[in-house]
Formats: C-alpha cells, structure tokens, sequence
C-alpha cells in the first residue's frame, strides 16, 4: 500500500477514491491539501470528483487522536468558507452548543447535518491553504459537520444511485455561512435547526467523535440510501455520546430504530420523530437558519 505524499491517502485498487492530479479544481492547482478525488469503484469509476466542492478533510495536528487524551484542539485541512478551502484550527474544548439541521432538498425529504457553535473569545481560526505567507487568521463561530453521498463531477445526486451505493460518503467540514450561500442562496432549499438538549461534555464529545468518522469514513465507505446516509451518520453520533435506552422496547431497538434513523422524511416516522422522542429537540423550536 503506497501513501500519497500530502494526504496520506492509500493508492492501492481496493480504495473507493483514489486520489487524481487529472481531478484538481481549477481555483487552486496550487493547493498542496486539496486532495483531487476520483472514484475507484462500480459505474463510475475512474470519473472525477467536484473537488472544488466535494473534498476530505485530513486531520494536520494532532494527525492522529491520542487514546485517553481529549485534545483542547485540533487542525483539519479543507474546511470550506466563502466558496473557498481553509485550514481550520477548532478548539474543541470551547464549544458552546450544536443543532441539529433538515435542508428540505426534495418535498418532504431532508437533508440532516450537526451545526457547532462557538463563542466569540474562542472561535475557529481559519487560514488560507493557497496562501502560505498570511499569518493573520479569519475567525467564524460555526461549524458545520454534514455526511453527504458524493456523485462524479459530471452527474448530479440521484435516489437511485443513492440505493444501488454507486457512491463514496464525504463527511463535510465546513461553515454555517456556507451553507447559506450553497442550499438557501443558490438552491433556494429551505433550511431549519433545532437546539440538541445535552450538556456542553456531550457536546464536546460528539463534536469530537464527529472529527474522527470524518477522518476516518470520509471517501473511504460506501454511502447508502437507507444504511449509510446523512441522518445514520448524525444519529450514530448523537448515539456514540447520549445512548439510547434500547432496554425499554428491544424489539423497537433491534428491529425498526435502524431503518427509522435512516428515514429523513416529514411524517409520524423517521430521524426528527426520533430525536424528539428521545427529548433531544423539542418539535417546536425550529428556527430557519439565517437566524
């Protein structure tokens, strides 16, 4: 197995994306951390990746989580901001609170992320990976965490790509501000939050579990439609740190919560009947998120 030289990916044939110059986004060929992707596997291989929207981020310090050490922070490449990519120091102890985010991308089915927020002494820095002379940094106070299935450069998302797994999962990084410009501003989708009720630890942690399945997941498994999707992802991590009292209807639990987590969708089922179920958002607090 053969290590590329900036983001350590692996280069042998099992990986579901490969790392390809042929794939660079045309806004920075000189960005040593962008990592250019494009698909190893099933019917689209050897097509590239957006990479000028669709990027993983790598952990830069600490590269790898110390076992038993909760780090105050840590560095990521590719956080993207104002439509461009960013080194991002995020000091993890300092998080204040996250919500959990529904981007109505089809009528009644919803796309789910975690939005972190920070507060204004303790914010994230973010530095210019195309720039390495600035030392000045920009600060933002969000942070946006969202599991996305990831189509080739040439195609758009589509169900049933989605349901065949014909895509690699990216586990984004990136800016409340952000996603205001893509999903709102451009798309015209409309998008909703809604507080999680847990404590500041659980929200470190989950902050911190979320950097880790980005690191580890993102472009290396398979997105699937009802297996591996946007709401699995933030429900597992919601479920790493406040655990579900799977004693009071195991059947429910071994059976059904599986595919309900999966099911972002406007009904009596599914992820936000979950969550609040639970008594981790109250169904009527949502707010849009220009607020």
């Amino acid at each position: 197995m053969l290590l590329t030289p900036f983001t350590g990916w692996a280069t042998n044939a099992t990986n579901l994306v490969i790392e390809s110059a042929d794939c660079i986004c045309d806004l920075d060929k000189n960005d040593k951390l962008a990592g250019p992707a494009q698909i190893n596997f099933g019917t689209f291989a050897g097509q590239c990746v957006d990479s000028c929207r669709f990027r993983k981020s790598i952990r830069l310090r600490p590269k790898t989580p110390v076992v038993g050490v909760n780090e105050a922070s840590v560095t990521i490449s590719n956080f993207m901001h104002d439509n461009t990519y960013w080194k991002a120091k995020i000091p993890v102890s300092k998080v204040e609170s996250v919500d959990v985010g529904f981007e109505e991308f089809r009528p009644g089915i919803f796309h789910v992320f975690l939005l972190f927020h920070f507060p204004k002494d303790n914010q994230i820095a973010l530095y210019p990976q195309g720039d390495q002379n600035r030392r000045s940094p920009k600060r933002i106070s969000t942070l946006v965490i969202s599991p996305e299935g990831i189509p080739p450069k040439k195609g758009a998302y589509n169900l049933i790509d989605a349901f065949m797994e014909r895509y690699p999962i990216g586990i984004r990084m990136l800016s409340k501000d952000q996603v205001i410009s893509w999903s709102i501003t451009k798309l015209k989708h409309s998008v909703e939050t809604f507080n999680l009720l847990i404590t500041a630890e659980q929200v470190r942690e989950i902050l911190r579990h979320g950097l880790a399945r980005s690191d580890q997941n993102s472009f290396n498994i398979k997105y699937g439609l009802f297996s591996n999707n946007c709401a699995t992802n933030v429900v597992d991590l919601i479920d790493a740190v406040v655990k579900p009292e799977t004693s009071k209807a195991p059947l429910y639990f071994s059976f059904l919560y599986p595919f309900e987590r999966a099911l972002s969708i406007a009904g009596p089922v599914g992820t936000f009947k979950i969550l609040y179920s639970r008594n981790l958002i109250q169904p009527d607090s949502g707010r849009p998120i220009l607020n």
